[in-house]
């Protein structure tokens, strides 16, 4: 029994010293693990890279609807900024107009003002008096039409 326990501690220590190996654990340390481990570098590379992709495709998910949206309450602001330059523009046209109207009522009644005179004076003055000779007189029409033109 000494030498049963005796065998199984020197192989243990022999082992523990390395002189004694497995030879799939030696063909694991040797061939396996590196491999994995370069199999491992690649993935976890291969893994940067797709975290760099999908953290530029999460940037521009998130940016372009972002741009997009900023777009469209740009071109609504411009619109409503125009809208309102429009309905001012048109209320300034409206009075420009009505002053116009206005100031065309004023002169239309002078002139029948200045036409109710001047029938006024034929009747009352013109038509009544005696014409003498020598005497210079001024055709009142021609008058008349010449303030209608302006002169």
């Amino acid at each position: 029994m000494l030498l049963v326990g005796l065998k199984q501690n020197v192989f243990r220590q022999l082992k523990d010293q390395g002189m004694l190996s497995d030879p799939i654990s030696q063909v694991m340390e040797e061939n396996v693990m590196p491999w994995l481990f370069e199999r491992t570098l690649a993935f976890l590379r291969e893994e940067g890279v797709i975290e760099v992709n999908a953290e530029s495709q999460l940037t521009d998910g998130i940016n372009e609807p972002k741009a997009a949206h900023k777009a469209a309450i740009v071109g609504e602001y411009r619109r409503r900024e125009q809208a309102e330059k429009d309905r001012i523009q048109s209320i300034e046209d409206k009075a420009a107009a009505k002053i116009l109207r206005k100031e065309e009522r004023r002169v239309k009644r002078r002139l029948r003002d200045i036409d109710a005179m001047v029938e006024l004076i034929k009747k009352e003055i013109l038509d009544k008096g005696e014409m003498r000779e020598g005497v210079t007189s001024i055709n009142l029409d021609q008058v008349h039409a010449n303030y209608r033109q302006g002169t």
